[in-house]
């Protein structure tokens, strides 16, 4: 493709960025030839009338954000593992296979050997990445603009299924907000993990079988514990019927608290050894001695809610980065808190509007006690988080006061 034998990742990644390399001329002119192709793309949609032009503006608009922030992240080594993604991409292109080990199959197991985890981490979100045109795949911040470009593909759904106009203006918003920005322009896998799981909530709440067969397969290959997570509203809708009624959800709970007791030593030792994963690869071996790790099913269901709670507060503002993010943990709550508060009368005898939020519930309980480092967690949280807010987003049925405000004042 264009570049990619001019411009090479293993050259221009020392951990200085591309501000002091001498292929920065090239490397703008591949990512300025992407941005070009982007742009070209959503106006693609403004001319079949699918866009309105301020649409339009809002997604090039967005487009160059992605193409800035890669700048930014490639000059300053943010993410240490974000060229994996690029190796894996290349090699498709480049021979239709994958040479790279780090693509293929990866096995994780304990040390007793109890438990043990497939996934195609790399190698599967490089095969999706790989079907998408893109002018040159010489530098990562090219899968970010892919990325980009399947969010753009989900705004497009979202758009059909939104009630009233004014939940394209909240739904633009936060698209805008920092977390957001950032993990749906870098090349990094958790901005199409989250493209997946949104696939995957709409399609089991509107009963698509197959469709949500396959889409879980996929989550379950990427990212396994989001995927074990999204099992319970796929049996809960095509078992019981748990998001038609309060019966269904009802019997999906009882189903799946005697299904947790029935394995609960295999519930154990996945968690624990998530747990003692994350604390080695963050704080090495010696702080492992001190850990002390669940021995009952029971204790963790009654630390459930005080692990929500921290979860949905976390990061705490301790530093520069950290309390960036924190404030826009709080923006992106206080979103939901409204959105929850003006279809209060109808959301809470809502089966699927339970169902999602215990989805919601559960995976922010498994990330929150599982995942010790505040910068991962706050990768992990996002998905779940978004997923609740353009869930409830798509749903509202009420104009935003404020808005209307606005309109009318402008009007005079």
């Amino acid at each position: 493709m264009i570049f990619d034998s001019i411009v090479d990742f293993y050259s221009t990644s020392s951990g200085n960025g591309f501000f002091t390399s001498n292929d920065i001329f090239i490397y703008l002119l591949s990512e300025i030839t992407n941005l070009i192709f982007c742009c070209l793309v959503i106006s693609l949609f403004f001319f079949a009338k699918k866009l309105s032009f301020n649409e339009l503006l809002f997604w090039i608009f967005l487009f160059l954000l992605a193409f800035f922030i890669n700048i930014f992240i490639n000059s300053t080594q943010f993410f240490p593992d974000i060229g994996g993604y690029l190796r894996c991409v290349r090699d498709l292109r480049d021979n239709f296979s994958f040479d790279e080990l780090g693509c293929q199959v990866i096995t994780n197991s304990s040390s007793d050997g109890s438990f043990n985890t497939f996934s195609i981490k790399r190698g599967l979100p490089a095969l999706m990445f790989f079907l998408v045109p893109m002018p040159s795949i010489a530098t990562y911040s090219a899968i970010g603009m892919i990325t980009k470009l399947f969010t753009f593909l989900l705004y497009l759904y979202l758009k059909k299924i939104l009630i009233q106009k004014d939940n394209l203006i909240i739904l633009c918003l936060a698209f805008l907000l920092p977390t957001f920005l950032l993990y749906s322009s870098v090349g990094l896998r958790d901005g199409l993990i989250f493209i997946v799981m949104a696939a995957l909530m709409f399609s089991i709440i509107r009963n698509k079988f197959l469709l949500s067969t396959f889409v879980l397969l996929i989550l379950l290959l990427i990212k396994p514990q989001n995927g074990a997570v999204f099992i319970v509203p796929y049996i809960g809708v095509f078992l019981f019927g748990a998001n038609k009624s309060m019966k269904g959800f009802i019997m999906l709970l009882l189903f799946s608290l005697t299904g947790l007791i029935l394995i609960q030593d295999l519930v154990l030792s996945t968690i624990n050894f998530f747990i003692l994963s994350f604390i080695y690869e963050n704080q090495g071996s010696e702080i492992l001695k001190y850990v002390e790790p669940y021995t009952s099913l029971f204790t963790i269901i009654a630390y459930s809610p005080i692990e929500f709670f921290n979860g949905l507060l976390r990061p705490y503002p301790t530093g520069l980065v950290s309390s960036l993010f924190f404030f826009d943990s709080l923006i992106q709550l206080l979103m939901i808190a409204t959105l929850i508060i003006l279809n209060r009368g109808i959301l809470f005898k809502s089966p699927e509007f339970l169902l999602v939020f215990l989805t919601f519930f559960m995976g922010m309980v498994l990330n929150s006690m599982v995942v010790d480092n505040d910068n991962t967690f706050i990768r992990y949280k996002y998905t779940f988080v978004y997923c609740l807010l353009i869930y409830l987003i798509t749903i509202n049925k009420y104009p935003i006061k404020f808005f209307k405000k606005s309109t009318t004042n402008h009007e005079k």
